[in-house]
């Protein structure tokens, strides 16, 4: 039922986390090695997903948050290019 599907929504949220950890953990690296062109593959792709999480029903605020979190991460690598 909708357990199920909820359950299911947070441990595809839960895995997801490993992105925006990874860029996090990367902003204490020099600003060269930074690739634009995946970081902005990433914010597009979060940015994507954040608008997908909450048109479906019911509505995955997990998985809205770990894209927000990643967006925001990915953006901050952009500004430090």
């Amino acid at each position: 039922g909708e357990r199920w599907v909820k359950f299911i929504g947070f441990l595809g949220a839960a895995a997801n986390w490993t992105i925006p950890i990874a860029s996090m953990m990367n902003l204490k690296n020099p600003p060269e090695t930074i690739d634009p062109i995946m970081t902005s593959t990433l914010a597009a792709y979060s940015l994507v997903f954040m608008r997908w999480s909450i048109a479906i029903k019911p509505p995955n605020y997990w998985l809205l948050g770990c894209h927000l979190a990643n967006e925001t991460a990915q953006l901050a690598q952009l500004s430090r290019y």
